[in-house]
């Protein structure tokens, strides 16, 4: 390495300043007159410190590093000064020595002092989203605004880190390195030059230059990560004005190295929004960015190498190295595309206007596609039901089903579809970039105009054709080549012929796809859709047939248009909610085609789109569905069925749609029954939405006034919660208040109402003994016990089909919904028969379509696949490997304070502080985004809402619940500050 004193890279000769912690006191005393607890800083150059002093005031103390000159530090300092008085952000200013300077000199170094910002740095953060990165990409805009106007002699310095000096610091200190690292920076070397090439015409102004994650603050008022200051002025410098976006971009994406463009995009459009980029600073970002983080990496490499005792150097090497090869994972083309169309511009002008210039140029068909059908193989597709995408047999036939006259269909441009295999922590490419035309083993392909055979390997064929002053890239994939490499071609050759299907589930097809440049791949993620079809256009020329399929709506302008129709109190899960478009066993599809885990779903209790179910559901549908009030077998049948599952003496069942419904019904008949209104229910209940229900509703989310709220005839009882309750586990002493609301009831008490499990707390399994006290408590009284088995039924505890068997009682009315239609609109009340008889004394009873003969053929359908599925068994043996997941969770993080629940019907508690035991509800819910993100759904529940409720459909199997604790440990471990 040669690096001369006089070239701008002087400094990274040059090893951190280390003064002694005794002379910086000192150095505070002489000049500032300054006494207090010092605190290093990490410092990638200078030395320094924070400094507190007796009255609680906080500086930072900056020992600059030789290389840097007073003029340059003058400048910094009067950057600051310009920036604090224009800003609308915090910034740090110099404090004035005893003899006014800002700058003193002692110890051999020159000294600052600053005030202190406030905050808590990025870089102390894990894993942030992509608000967030937009914020850091408005403040970046703001600050370059703060500093429009500032002058400064140094400003147009020779400096390391100015991005027009790229070229020359990687050529500086190319050599430190070799291998796989020296081809990363090569190729950021080359996406700069075409940077460079048309430096002149971007435009030129002072900026911060070091927008990133250390340099940046949260404050406490703002939300989790959003930025409030801005630190270190020590790059200003006059420079491209875009080049503070692509320095942000750089740091955000260590935060992420899975999504580097989706980070980077995030800051763009955040700083785009506040201050517009013209079109030529938009298309050099992308290279920008990578230019920065090749210039980040080969610098850390050499300050570690020069302050060996630097950790922050030294942690500085990995970490950018790794932002470098996560970058370098980007296609160059899709960057600067992706950049284009987040901006609001044509993501490439070039594939934009492909299809018309071939048109004019007389291209001709490839395939004889005369009588060709464009067929339907998207994540909604009909045609693919029951996991079809993931069998060969069944893709055939959907294939099949839908070719034309000539027996060819035509797989369509632009589609969306699910990539076959489980869920996994990335979102899966499944935007489909060309067009399939399904054809017979060797039909022949034909070149659309005269061109060149770029190369062919492994079934893949390239062929470049010229339009004029363009060429065109036409990709064919799953082909035996007729021509070799090199060859010319006319129009009308024939170049390659179907191969058979030896690869991939789909039958024999020719994929045919427009590209804009060489070598991109076949599928993109629906993400970046603009930029994915603007560079691979439509490829209808091609073919002779319209292969363009429906630009799907934006989940974005799905929600839009819900909000108008929809009431606003039906809330949604998540900021950002994706749109469900299909569900298969314990997986749910996105419109994207991004399967998830569903965790949270017990109203598919044995899997979203069961076959059994569905078949039942349309059989019915097509013999007959009538009211309940007519004579029918399925009734009867299904009844029976239900009521054999239940303890003797439970035999008289009525049928409703719902949960809330069902508790509603088991009110009035137990007020029937006993002739009494009053009804206890726990602290911390939800039961249903009617206005029976709703009056017992104590759970502070769902019903935030129910304290004075709540009606005379209501009374509550202590939750029985060994973890947060006040008694531990001794049941008998919290079941003392439901024998106190049993005396406090003037008239006596109608019912008891309450969830064997406690669902509604995540799972809380209840003090021992306390339901079989509370009972006895209820029954002496006069009254009956409610068993809500909405949730915590049917199977999913997995030792018992009955959530209320493992507390050892037998309620007198037990109310069921949700599993029981797996998601049909089907619920259940069973009591006692002098229940129901005392019921009809008073009136009779009917829900027209509760106990529908559709309703019960699906009840039935559901009791069938649960046994002949061993579902609860699976509840068990999988909820077991949950749990022991969990609790493993549990040792290494300690926001998780306790697992709840059995089998299939869990929760993870979260906690602030283990000793006090404070709920963590942002950041449940915070856990809960990010879950998302890595394909799983979850969502909290409790009091408080900071339990984790796993719930998920009966048929999960053991990839599931891996995926689910692998994202879950994930997660948690990004809750760790990044450096």
């Amino acid at each position: 390495m040669r690096i001369m004193s006089s070239t701008p890279f002087a400094s990274l000769a040059l090893p951190n300043p280390r003064l002694a912690a005794e002379q910086i006191r000192g150095i505070l005393a002489e000049h500032w007159g300054v006494d207090g607890t010092l605190e290093e800083i990490g410092s990638s150059q200078d030395q320094n410190f924070g400094v507190t002093d007796a009255d609680g005031r906080r500086f930072v103390l900056k020992v600059a590093n030789p290389h840097w000159r007073r003029g340059e530090l003058d400048m910094q300092n009067r950057a600051m000064l310009h920036t604090a008085a224009n800003a609308d952000f915090d910034a740090p200013v110099p404090v004035p020595a005893r003899d006014g300077a800002l700058i003193v000199r002692a110890c051999g170094h020159d000294v600052r002092l600053l005030t202190w910002v406030e905050g808590r740095p990025l870089c102390d953060f894990g894993h942030l989203r992509a608000p967030v990165w937009r914020a850091l990409g408005r403040l970046s805009a703001r600050s370059a605004r703060a500093l429009a106007g500032f002058e400064h002699p140094e400003l147009g310095r020779d400096l390391q880190w100015d991005p027009r000096r790229c070229a020359e610091v990687l050529d500086a200190l190319g050599d430190l390195v070799e291998g796989e690292p020296r081809e990363l920076l090569g190729r950021a070397r080359e996406a700069f030059t075409t940077v460079a090439a048309d430096g002149a015409g971007l435009p030129v102004a002072p900026i911060h230059c070091d927008v990133t994650d250390y340099n940046t603050v949260s404050g406490a008022s703002a939300g989790e990560g959003l930025p409030t200051g801005l630190l270190d002025f020590g790059d200003v410098v006059r420079t491209w004005r875009v080049s503070d976006v692509a320095c942000a971009a750089v740091s955000a994406i260590a935060h992420d190295l899975d999504d580097p463009l989706g980070v980077a995009l995030a800051v763009l459009e955040g700083y785009h929004r506040e201050s517009a980029l013209s079109p030529p600073e938009v298309n050099a970002f992308w290279p920008l960015v990578l230019a920065r983080a090749a210039v980040c990496a080969i610098s850390a490499t050499q300050q570690a190498a020069v302050s060996p005792e630097n950790v922050l150097a030294e942690r500085a090497v990995v970490d950018d190295w790794a932002v470098l090869r996560a970058l370098d994972g980007v296609v160059t083309v899709l960057g600067v595309a992706a950049s284009r169309a987040a901006c609001g511009l044509e993501p490439d002008v070039r594939g934009a206007a492909l299809p018309e210039l071939l048109a004019r140029a007389g291209c001709a068909p490839m395939l004889d596609t005369a009588g060709a059908v464009a067929i339907d193989l998207s994540v909604g597709s009909d045609g693919l039901a029951f996991g079809a995408w993931s069998d060969a047999r069944a893709l055939a036939a959907a294939v099949a089903d839908g070719a034309g006259s000539d027996g060819m269909a035509l797989g369509r441009w632009g589609e969306i579809r699910i990539e076959p295999g489980p869920p996994g922590e990335r979102p899966p490419a499944t935007l489909h970039l060309g067009a399939d035309a399904f054809a017979a083993p060797g039909t022949d392909i034909r070149a659309p105009l005269e061109g060149i055979i770029a190369s062919h390997a492994d079934g893949e064929m390239w062929l470049e054709c010229r339009a004029g002053e363009t060429v065109a890239h036409v990709r064919l994939s799953r082909v035996e080549p007729a021509r070799a490499a090199g060859d010319r071609v006319a129009r009308g050759d024939v170049i390659a012929r179907v191969a058979p299907a030896t690869r991939g589930l789909l039958p024999p097809h020719v994929h045919v796809q427009l590209c804009a440049a060489p070598g991109l791949p076949g599928m993109g993620r629906p993400r970046e859709r603009a930029a994915w079809l603007g560079l691979c256009p439509d490829p209808s020329v091609l073919l002779g047939a319209d292969v363009r399929a429906r630009e799907p709506r934006s989940a974005g302008r799905e929600r839009d248009r819900r909000e108008r129709v929809i009431a606003s109190p039906q809330r949604l899960y998540y900021d950002e909610p994706p749109e469900m478009v299909r569900g298969w066993r314990h997986v749910l599809y996105d419109a994207d085609g991004r399967p998830y885990v569903d965790a949270v779903n017990n109203v598919a209790v044995v899997g979203h789109s069961h076959p059994a179910v569905v078949e039942a559901a349309t059989r019915q549908l097509r013999l007959l569905n009538t009211n309940s009030r007519f004579l029918y077998g399925a009734m009867t049948e299904y009844a029976e069925r239900l009521s054999g599952l239940l303890p003797a003496g439970l035999d008289r069942v009525f049928l409703v749609n719902s949960g809330s419904e069902a508790v509603d019904l088991a009110l009035r008949l137990a007020r029937a029954f006993t002739g009494r209104r009053d009804v206890l229910a726990l602290q911390g209940a939800y039961h249903g939405w009617t206005k029976a229900t709703d009056e017992l509703c104590t759970n502070p989310i769902d019903r935030p006034g129910w304290r004075d709220e709540l009606a005379a005839h209501v009374h509550v009882a202590e939750q029985p919660d060994p973890y947060r309750g006040r008694f531990g586990d001794d049941g008998s002493r919290y079941a003392e208040s439901v024998r106190r609301a049993c005396r406090a009831a003037p008239d006596g008490l109608a019912a008891f109402v309450a969830e064997p499990l406690l669902g509604n707390q995540g799972g809380v399994e209840p003090a021992s003994g306390y339901f079989a006290a509370a009972y006895d408590a209820v029954r002496a009284a006069g009254g009956v016990c409610i068993a809500d088995e909405v949730q915590v039924g049917y199977g999913r505890t997995g030792e018992s089909f009955w959530a209320f068997e493992h507390e050892g009682v037998v309620p007198d009315i037990v109310c069921v919904a949700k599993a029981v239609g797996n998601g049909h609109p089907l619920g259940a009340v069973v009591c006692r028969p002098e229940i129901a008889d005392a019921f009809d004394r008073q009136a009779p009873f009917f829900s027209s379509t509760g106990g529908s003969p559709v309703s019960c053929r699906i009840g039935l359908a559901v009791l069938d696949a649960i046994e002949r599925d061993g579902l609860q068994g699976n509840a068990r043996q999988t909820g077991t490997r949950l749990r022991a997941g969990f609790e493993r969770l549990a040792t290494q993080h300690p926001i998780i304070g306790a697992v709840h629940g059995r089998g299939l019907y869990l929760g993870v508690d979260l906690v602030r502080d283990r000793e006090t035991r404070e709920p963590a509800a942002a950041e449940a819910l915070a856990i809960c985004e990010r879950l998302r993100d890595l394909g799983v759904i979850v969502q909290p529940t409790g009091d408080a809402f900071n339990v984790l409720k796993i719930k998920p459909p009966l048929c999960i199997d053991a990839d599931g619940a891996d995926h689910l604790l692998g994202a879950l440990e994930r997660t948690l471990g990004e809750r760790a500050p990044r450096r």
